[in-house]
């Protein structure tokens, strides 16, 4: 992992930290700048992860940051409901061993792109068509 783009970007992290606190969401780790050795003399943000309700800043705004909100959902459709209320769908992950769900979830989740067992990063290739 590596820094963020800037100071002004690295307080915009620790800010949605602190209202992740603040709106109640639970700190599992991280949450701090990072400050020994070499990290000092950068803007790095210790990975953070949060147990949080559905509706939080947190979880609902893009941060562009080390951190990680966990919401616990009942099924299916909830999880749907979660991932389609924000206002940023780039992408979408799901994991599972069942194909129909697969296709199901392509179809249900308002995104550019739906990973299937995989991470939400890495295939978004940003170059011209060749038409």
């Amino acid at each position: 992992m590596g820094p963020v783009c800037g100071r002004e970007q690295e307080m915009k992290v620790l800010r949605y930290i602190d209202i992740g606190l603040k709106e109640g969401a639970r700190l599992i780790c991280g949450g701090k700048k990072l400050t020994e050795g070499d990290y000092g003399r950068g803007f790095f943000v210790e990975p953070t992860i949060f147990e949080a309700n559905h509706g939080l800043r947190i979880t609902k705004e893009e941060i562009f940051g080390p951190v990680l909100s966990v919401i616990k959902v009942g099924n299916y459709e909830e999880a749907v409901a979660v991932a389609n209320d924000v206002d940023f769908g780039l992408s979408s992950s799901i994991y599972t061993r069942d194909i129909n769900r697969v296709w199901r979830a392509i179809e249900d989740l308002e995104t550019g792109i739906t990973y299937v067992n995989a991470p939400t990063i890495g295939a978004e290739v940003h170059l011209p068509s060749a038409e």
